[in-house]
């Protein structure tokens, strides 16, 4: 099942959410998001803001297609995705969705390079071919001279650039980044983020869910989510936007 066009193409975001509310069966039933409304373009870079319990989780889990909400429309590339098949909706995720998680999850027996080649298996039946795009992708994000090392080798701040190169190996669309900071000390920290804004640069469209207000800083749209429901801020849907507003 390909899923329903949701609208013209002119201008269309990525990222097109209307409603999406997310229950849990109980008892009792506990409804963790409730309609969400949130557009992400080509090129944005927003954090979505939230202490523990706000349904932070829950609401990139739904952005990257691994849950589906109980109700509202979840358009992504112009694609309705809520009644995909799940082969349909791994295929999408696959090819245009990028994970950068605060715990890295890299392999422990591999080397920089074979990990970030993981990013390709699906979609590439040539190891070669693989490791080539892998090599590649960890040069664009400096550790080129790491990519034989094993992780237990390596830095906190390495670990997570190989993380993020493996996200980024497939070219994909939108980068959904899950507390990406949280096992870094400040100062590797700062640099994980302004890797971050080189991607933004390259044309990646970037969500980061953090409890972290510094981190959150860096974004050009900062939201905020309480009780299941997205504060857009004072300019309505626009949220709250930087001197660098797109």
């Amino acid at each position: 099942m390909i899923g329903e066009s949701c609208g013209p193409t002119t201008a269309r975001p990525i990222v097109d959410m209307n409603g999406v509310t997310r229950t849990f069966a109980g008892p009792p039933p506990e409804r963790v998001l409730s309609e969400i409304s949130l557009q992400i373009a080509s090129g944005d870079y927003v954090a979505v803001l939230g202490s523990s319990g706000a349904g932070k989780s829950t609401l990139l889990n739904i952005l990257g297609l691994l849950d589906r909400p109980t109700a509202g429309t979840y358009c992504f590339e112009g694609i309705e995705t809520t009644e995909l098949s799940e082969t349909a909706r791994t295929a999408l995720r696959g090819r245009h969705i990028g994970f950068v998680f605060q715990d890295f999850h890299l392999l422990a027996q591999r080397s920089a390079a074979e990990n970030v080649a993981l990013g390709r298996l699906y979609s590439d039946p040539s190891a070669t071919s693989r490791m080539s795009a892998a090599r590649d992708m960890l040069e664009r994000v400096g550790l080129s001279h790491r990519a034989d090392s094993l992780p237990s080798t390596m830095s906190g701040g390495e670990r997570q650039r190989v993380a993020i190169a493996r996200a980024l190996v497939e070219r994909p669309r939108l980068l959904l980044c899950d507390e990406p900071t949280g096992n870094l000390d400040p100062s590797t920290a700062d640099q994980i983020l302004s890797l971050f804004d080189e991607l933004n640069e390259w044309g990646v469209a970037i969500m980061v869910i953090t409890h972290d207000s510094s981190t959150a800083a860096r974004a050009r749209r900062r939201l905020r989510l309480s009780d299941g429901r997205l504060d857009n801020g004072p300019r309505g849907a626009e949220g709250i936007r930087d001197g660098r507003s797109a």
